[in-house]
């Protein structure tokens, strides 16, 4: 597993706009929009090892189904896909191996019920 540093969650809502005329437009709130949470973090290989973390990471992205987010306190945020991972590696060995590892996980919410379907 990988630890982040932060959570950074954007929620959208859902409104329509209603013209009027002379007036401002009115709004109909219409149900919630995109979710998505940033998880950016730093991983040390030679300290913690985790440079395999991001390649299983990869791995299931490329699979192609939602994935349950469960954060280290147990609460359960619901089922998301991972959109984008971000890796940006410093601090090299001589042999090219990265002593640090920078990375940020973008992950967009899906609907439950998508989420059911995509699982098997």
């Amino acid at each position: 597993s990988l630890v982040y540093q932060e959570l950074a969650r954007v929620n959208e809502y859902r409104w329509a706009a209603i013209e009027r005329y002379g007036q401002r437009d009115a709004r109909q709130y219409t149900g919630p929009g995109d979710e998505s949470i940033e998880l950016p973090g730093i991983a040390y290989p030679d300290w913690q090892g985790q440079r395999a973390s991001l390649d299983e990471l990869r791995a299931l992205a490329a699979q192609g189904k939602p994935l349950q987010l469960i954060d280290s306190n147990g609460l359960i945020h619901g089922w998301y896909v991972i959109e984008r991972i971000e890796e940006r590696q410093s601090d090299h060995h001589p042999n090219g191996t990265p002593r640090r590892i920078e990375f940020t996980l973008a992950l967009q919410r899906v609907n439950d019920d998508q989420a059911v379907e995509a699982t098997p």
